[in-house]
């Protein structure tokens, strides 16, 4: 015969089973409120990290610009010739700029060590003769002021005069694909046509006159000062840079460079330049001098809230990979 249970015991399970879920509805009451203050210390650290971080990389990108300015003045200094002199130009910047970490951690309340770090040398070509065309020393109009470069950037042209009359003035980089720039234009217009082994886009802007020269940066991608999607990218995404498309070693070429005065330059990695170009600063005609491609420097900032350490490439004009 099953035994049968009496009222007194099922109230007594009843009371046990109450208290059990009692017990537990506490136990998980004091589990949320400790998941809920662990996320919440998370979200907090969070933030200060991001806050500190943000000081950390606005200083960096402070002290970059220095040193890109720092960079591009040198290269343009005809005094500093050699490679140890343009080093010795980035090294003082950089420690110009370490002597002002005391300033920094008075405002900004961070500690700052800036440290120099290694170098790439490369070629400055340029021309500064504003009523010269775009031709070499012996009056080539198409002709390579470089050969076997590795890499290019802070490419700008200044044009005083465009010829409207016959084939545009172009600017290569050849390789496996070819990416080109031509600049050609009517009675009072100018197109900048950018061609890549993929794409093809142009801006334009009216014709140089006296006083007023045609500005194209080309790393910068902008002309007159104003963004040129044709030298950035199109509207669909597509990359229009300089060199898009081309990949390993490549030649620089010039091509119907009579059609065109004023001035530009270029700072190559790599590479051996024509020999239609004077070997040192001419104020006349087209020459190469040393100069700085890049420098690394080595960043460090400790504030309240973060410690942030990295090695920093500094490259001006350089476009993105």
């Amino acid at each position: 015969m099953a035994h049968l249970s009496g009222a007194g015991e099922r109230g007594d399970r009843g009371q046990l089973l109450m208290i059990a879920v009692l017990v537990l509805a506490a136990a998980f009451i004091v589990l949320a409120l400790v998941i809920n203050s662990a996320i919440f210390t998370e979200n907090l650290a969070t933030r200060e990290d991001v806050a500190g971080s943000e000081e950390a990389l606005e200083y960096r990108a402070d002290v970059t610009a220095s040193i890109d300015a720092a960079i591009v003045a040198g290269n343009e200094d005809h005094e500093l010739a050699t490679d140890a002199e343009l080093e010795a130009h980035a090294r003082n910047e950089i420690s110009t700029l370490q002597n002002r970490g005391g300033l920094v951690q008075a405002i900004r309340g961070g500690v700052v060590d800036l440290s120099y770090d290694t170098k790439q040398m490369g070629d400055r070509i340029a021309q500064d003769n504003t009523s010269r065309n775009l031709t070499n020393d012996t009056a080539s109009a198409d002709w390579r002021p470089a050969t076997g470069v590795d890499e290019i950037r802070n490419v700008g042209f200044e044009l005083t005069e465009v010829d409207t009359r016959g084939e545009p003035f172009r600017f290569r980089l050849e390789g496996g694909d070819n990416w080109q720039l031509s600049v050609s234009g009517d009675s009072s217009e100018v197109a900048i046509k950018v061609d890549t082994p993929t794409a093809s886009a142009q801006c334009v802007r009216d014709e140089p006159t006296a006083g007023d020269p045609l500005t194209i940066d080309v790393t910068g991608a902008s002309v007159n000062g104003e963004p040129c999607h044709a030298l950035h990218r199109l509207s669909n995404g597509t990359q229009m840079w300089l060199g898009t498309g081309v990949s390993g070693s490549f030649d620089l070429r010039f091509q119907n460079s009579d059609r065109v005065n004023g001035t530009y330059s270029m700072v190559t990695r790599g590479g051996t330049p024509d020999t239609g170009i004077e070997s040192g600063y001419d104020s006349d005609e087209p020459y190469v001098v040393n100069a700085l491609y890049s420098v690394r420097f080595d960043y460090s900032y400790q504030g309240h809230a973060v410690a942030y350490n990295g090695t920093v490439l500094s490259a001006p004009g350089e476009v993105p990979p």
